[in-house]
Formats: C-alpha cells, sequence, structure tokens
C-alpha cells in the first residue's frame, strides 16, 4: 500500500512538470513552426569560414574565444531557414532539460515542494532574457549551454566540499577550470553559479550559522578568484597576442580593442560608478512602472517584499518564542541579507570595476 502511494506521488511529480512544460511549450512554439531569422543568423550564410563570421572576432577580442567557437559548431548545422525553426526547438528541449535538473536541485538538495519549486523554476523559463536566450540562435550558447555548464560547475564544486582530503584537490581544480571555460563564453552566465548557494542560504533549515558563514565564503573566494584569474589571462595574455595580430582582424573588432567596454581596465572613479549602479538598480526595481512614477515604483517594490519577508519571518512559528529562539531567528534574518548583498556585489564586481559606462541590462540581468 505504501508503496503505491509513494508511486502515485512520483507520478504526480511528473504530471506537474510535464503540464509547465506543455504551457511553456504553447507560449513558445510560434517559433518553432514559423520560418524567419533575425538579423545577425543571416551571418550564416553571407560568411562561409569559421574567422570571417563577425560574432567571431567580435567575441574573440571582447574575452569570449570559447563561445566564438561553440557559436560556429552551432551554425555549422544550419543550412536553410527551416533548420533556424528547428535549432529554436532544440534550444527549448535544452532548457526543459536544465529546468528540469533545476527543479531537482530545488525539490531534492533544498526539499522545496514539488509545486513550490516548479512554479519557481518555470518563472525563469518565461522571463524576457530568457526568451533572448533560448529564441534568438547567436545567444544559445551564451545563454541555455552555458547556464547548463555553470550549473554544472556548481555541483562539482559542491562535491569538492563533501569529499575527504585526497580527492578534494582534484574536484576543486575541475570546478575552477570549467568555470575559467565557461567565463570565455559568457560571464554574466557563468555567474549564475551564485543563484545555487543563494538558493542553499536562503532554504537552508540549519542551526550551524558557523557552517553557512563558511559556506557563503567558500563559493565567494571560489568566484572571485575565478574572476580574476579570467581578467588576467585575457588582459596581460591574449589581448597583448590580438593587438600584435590585429590586421589580422577586421576593421570593427579592431576598434573594438579600444574601446572602453571590453579594454579589460580598472575604473578608478569607484564613487560615480556606484552611483550609476545604484540608479539603474531603482530602474530595476521598478519595472516597467518606472516609466509612470519614476524611481517611487523601486521603493513600493521593495517595500511590498520587505513586508512580505517580515510576515513570513514572524509567522514561521506561531507558538510564543523564548529569548534564544528569537535570537536564532534574527541572526538566520542577518545571515540571509549580508549574503544577499555579498553576492549581488560580486555578480556586479566587474560592473563597477571596469571603466566601462554601466548599461542598464546588465545591472537589470543581475536582478
Amino acid at each position: 500500500m505504501q508503496s503505491g502511494r509513494g508511486f502515485s506521488l512520483v507520478l504526480n511529480k511528473y504530471v506537474l512538470f510535464l503540464f509547465f512544460v506543455v504551457v511553456s511549450f504553447v507560449t513558445y512554439s510560434y517559433a518553432f513552426f514559423t520560418e524567419f531569422g533575425f538579423y545577425n543568423e543571416y551571418f550564416r550564410w553571407l560568411y562561409e569560414d569559421f574567422f570571417g563570421f563577425p560574432e567571431t572576432q567580435h567575441l574573440l577580442v571582447i574575452g569570449r574565444p570559447l563561445g566564438a567557437l561553440v557559436l560556429n559548431a552551432f551554425f555549422y548545422f544550419i543550412h536553410t531557414i527551416s533548420d533556424l525553426s528547428i535549432a529554436r526547438l532544440f534550444s527549448f528541449m535544452v532548457a526543459v532539460m536544465f529546468f528540469y535538473f533545476l527543479s531537482r536541485f530545488y525539490i531534492n538538495r533544498l526539499r522545496i515542494e514539488p509545486l513550490v519549486a516548479y512554479l519557481l523554476v518555470f518563472s525563469f523559463f518565461v522571463l524576457p532574457p530568457m526568451q533572448v536566450y533560448m529564441l534568438l540562435l547567436p545567444n544559445f550558447p551564451p545563454g541555455i549551454l552555458n547556464l547548463f555548464i555553470a550549473y554544472g560547475t556548481y555541483l562539482i564544486f559542491e562535491k569538492a566540499l563533501r569529499e575527504g582530503q585526497k580527492r578534494k584537490t582534484f574536484y576543486f581544480a575541475s570546478a575552477f577550470i570549467i568555470f575559467l571555460l565557461s567565463l570565455t563564453i559568457y560571464p554574466p552566465t557563468t555567474l549564475s553559479f551564485l543563484l545555487y548557494p543563494f538558493s542553499v542560504v536562503v532554504f537552508s533549515q540549519s542551526e550551524n550559522r558557523r557552517k553557512l558563514w563558511a559556506y557563503i565564503w567558500k563559493n565567494l573566494i571560489f568566484v572571485f578568484s575565478g574572476m580574476v584569474a579570467y581578467f588576467i589571462i585575457h588582459k596581460f595574455l591574449v589581448l597583448p597576442l590580438l593587438m600584435k595580430h590585429s590586421l589580422l582582424l577586421s576593421k570593427k573588432a579592431a576598434l573594438t580593442l579600444a574601446r572602453p567596454d571590453y579594454s579589460f581596465s580598472i575604473s578608478g572613479d569607484i564613487k560615480s560608478k556606484a552611483l550609476a549602479f545604484y540608479k539603474l538598480s531603482l530602474m530595476s526595481f521598478s519595472g516597467a512602472w518606472h516609466l509612470f512614477i519614476g524611481d517611487k515604483a523601486s521603493i513600493i517594490a521593495v517595500a511590498v517584499l520587505f513586508s512580505g519577508a517580515v510576515f513570513l519571518f514572524f509567522k514561521r512559528d506561531s507558538e510564543p518564542a523564548g529569548y534564544e529562539k528569537k535570537k536564532s531567528r534574527y541572526d538566520d534574518a542577518f545571515l540571509k541579507v549580508v549574503s544577499a548583498i555579498a553576492f549581488m556585489l560580486i555578480a556586479n564586481i566587474s560592473v563597477l570595476a571596469s571603466k566601462a559606462p554601466i548599461i542598464q541590462y546588465r545591472v537589470a540581468f543581475t536582478y
């Protein structure tokens, strides 16, 4: 009887996941059954050789060589306009696989109810950036594919944290190398790595605060170290090599080397960058309401989120709490808030430290 009930629960989980997949498929179906292409998808027929494809040279110059390689490998299999529709369907299927593994992470690792986990995961699925990553095919390698790689990197890193000393070094080195390779595809989606430790901290039921603080620091140090290594390799090895052989580049790619956006130069004016970041953060929190009431919308959004968090915080236990229990609650809340700020700052450190002007979508992407 018990085994029958367990089978029914498992079946219900898969039916629930399938329901969300079908809804998402219907949402995106126009892109799978209509023959069309976006502007840079047509470059596939203008440039037959690897190095001639404009995206290739641009990606090489701005520190994404593996992204250039994967992009060309992906478009190698596209020969007709109808192939673009098939490629979008393939992109969708890879996205479904990624979100399946992500939902298993929330359900199995964090013990979240399946319905809540699927709602959380598929709310990502229909976000505008995700639509761009799935439907605009040049964005598939840096988008969906790199999200998958970042998730795999985190799993290896977490395994390293659990392994004994003998195998720990191997798993740490493997995770670090894959993290570096992922950065050479597209750094912003590589930093989705931070989503997983942040989720662990937010949904953790552990009372061992010291262990959680150590876990946060290990993740932050790992990501920061990877970003520094990536910066040094591209700034002092790859860029000088490209400058030396700049005659091989197109005029547009050669000019990109001189742009502050991709020069890998560190800004000395952190104050103005921080102010710009703050203003764009307000705009990101405001959403579409910023068009009507400006920055006030962000205040309303933060107030609603804060009120909801406070309500849940005090509703967690209906019984009167003693001093120790109250202190534990406040320590838990402090841990979550500080970790959120720390993860957000690490995710945006390149935006804040670079000489490049801050662009709105890069800030909004993080939130």
